[in-house]
């Protein structure tokens, strides 16, 4: 069996080929490839842009969960995949289900066939085919980038991957992920992410500015993903007081920080890379001394030094050869001009006035409004009533419980899909706010019926984003409902740790946990009752194959829980 760069580009056309052919996968891969880059797309020569686009692909289809599969599109695609393959290609099917990204060292060259690689953040050695590459390979050189199986004990390194040749850049990646296995225990494996690779080795965050702030923004992501407001002033505290250390290159793994992202995904829907990116920022400007306060010039006001730095923003934008269009609108943004003015150009801009004296509704942003969500909430519970559907009204006052969720929300255009999904995916549950399958049902007729209200008199496309997983969770949630009437109760001590159940084997349940290992275990009665293969649970298995399940999520919760 051989595996060649073509056979694996072939086959990820292939999965490129379904992705499009289906509209609302096609638009995940569009919206993804800014969550991919970190907000930065790529640039450069095109032969490197063209890579990058590679390692994106490979991250969505092979690693990214999709909203609208209900999980990775390799895994809700592979059986149309292998019916379109034909039987060449398709025999290499496990190759892509079983690849993974990793940073590896070259341990072994040999010119012209191969070489072997040891996997820094794991265990593993891998002896690489490369007939084509591995002549310029040397030893101690860093791989980065993902790995394909082609058969036991034989693996093929992806074309997009990268190659750095840094002895110092070892040894600061064994000290740190050595120092991170030391920490946990001496035997953990670090898996890193393709996403993580490329934020970390293609595109590091760059330092803060003075155009953004990293911990405003933190803070900000943080609240959207359902953290409270002393804990996000408790976590930001902690960080100001923990010492930095710039020379690491691993972060959030084997460190203060690690802990906190271990809390975030369990506790919110917190996209973690993202979060990951902005606390390490933050907490590199939190740890820095602040500089001594210099007295700005007496000569020059505030609405001077704006217009100032405006002007330096279009120059540097326009020697960056940005489109000038553009440059105009923003510089045009920044300096409040009135579309009306007459015929005011860039040849009169000295003689604009102070840029804090527009205070039209239309530059100026809607303030933030906690709280914004109850008391739209309360607007349609209140027209149900007057257009005589009182009945309709008292029973969808459940959704008083979408409004204690969704107070942090500063603007209803802020509660979208992603909000609404972990509301009654998740949180529900964790608060126990479903006392049976009858409750769980109005819940699914009050959102149905909310998101076809805020669509009609808002404009705001709660139902088109919302109504295939309404569809999903109106045959889910009443049944999760009434498993979770015969869970356990948990405690700090007893929290578990969540798994996917996938049907009976041999009498047994069989779950696969966060890390993609099954096991079989003893789920009792409510196994047998409720349970059906997608769902998801928070337990605790014992040595004897008894298991203590404390909270059950529906299958629609698999994006949130990260299983």
């Amino acid at each position: 069996m051989t595996l060649r760069d073509d056979t694996v580009d072939r086959g990820l056309e292939l999965f490129l080929v379904l992705v499009r052919e289906r509209p609302e996968l096609s638009a995940e891969l569009e919206a993804s490839a800014e969550e991919f880059f970190g907000g930065r797309l790529p640039q450069g020569d095109a032969r490197e842009t063209l890579l990058a686009a590679r390692r994106h692909l490979e991250w969505f289809v092979l690693e990214r969960h999709s909203p609208s599969l209900f999980r990775t599109p390799v895994e809700g695609l592979l059986s149309e995949w292998l019916e379109r393959a034909g039987p060449e290609l398709g025999a290499h099917g496990d190759a892509f289900l079983s690849s993974f990204t990793g940073v590896f060292e070259v341990r072994d060259v040999h010119a012209g066939r191969g070489a072997w690689l040891a996997d820094l953040a794991g265990f593993g050695e891998y002896p690489v085919e490369e007939p084509a590459g591995s002549a310029a390979l040397e030893t101690e050189d860093i791989i980065v980038g993902r790995l394909f199986p082609l058969e036991p004990g034989r693996w093929h390194v992806s074309r997009a991957a990268g190659v750095v040749r840094s002895p110092e850049l070892l040894r600061t990646l064994e000290r740190d992920l050595g120092k991170i296995r030391a920490e946990r225990g001496g035997s953990r494996v670090v898996r890193l992410s393709q996403r993580v690779l490329e934020t970390t080795f293609w595109r590091p965050a760059t330092a803060h500015t003075s155009e953004r702030d990293p911990v405003l923004e933190a803070r900000r992501l943080l609240a959207t993903g359902g953290l409270d407001e002393a804990s996000i002033r408790a976590l930001f505290e902690r960080l100001g007081e923990l010492p930095f250390d710039p020379s690491r290159l691993v972060y959030g793994a084997g460190d203060e920080l690690a802990d906190v992202l271990d809390a975030l995904a369990f506790e919110t829907e917190v996209d973690l890379t993202r979060a990951r990116a902005l606390l390490i920022e933050a907490w590199a400007k939190l740890a820095a001394p602040e500089p001594a306060a210099q007295p700005a010039p007496a000569a020059e006001t505030v609405a001077q030094r704006d217009r100032r730095a405006a002007l330096a923003a279009f120059e540097a934008g326009r020697a960056a050869g940005r489109d000038l269009d553009e440059l105009f609108e923003e510089l045009e943004r920044s300096l409040a001009i009135d579309d009306d003015d007459d015929g005011e150009d860039l040849g009169g801009l000295d003689a604009v006035g102070d840029a804090g004296a527009v205070d039209d509704a239309s530059t100026t942003p809607a303030p933030d409004f906690p709280g914004v969500v109850g008391a739209m909430v309360e607007e349609f519970l209140w027209e149900l009533g007057q257009s005589g559907r009182g009945e309709d009204a008292t029973r969808f006052r459940l959704l008083r419980k979408l409004s204690r969720f969704a107070e942090p929300i500063g603007a209803f255009e802020g509660l979208g899909r992603p909000e609404l999904l972990r509301f009654a995916a998740f949180w529900v549950h964790e608060q126990d706010e479903l006392r049976d399958g009858g409750t769980a049902r109005t819940l699914v007729d009050a959102l149905d019926a909310f998101c076809h209200w805020a669509e009609k008199t808002h404009d705001v496309a709660l139902h088109s984003e919302f109504a295939p997983t309404l569809a999903g969770l109106r045959r889910s949630l009443p049944r999760i409902a009434e498993a979770n009437r015969g869970v356990e109760p948990a405690n700090a001590s007893t929290t578990g740790e969540l798994f996917e159940y996938l049907g009976r084997r041999g009498g047994r349940a069989e779950l696969r946990d966060r890390r993609g290992e099954a096991r079989t275990a003893d789920l009792g009665p409510l196994e047998l009752r409720w349970l059906q293969p997608g769902d998801r649970l928070r337990a605790q298995v014992g040595p004897d194959g008894r298991a203590r399940v404390f909270r059950c999520y529906p299958p629609e919760s698999a994006g949130l829980l990260g299983t």
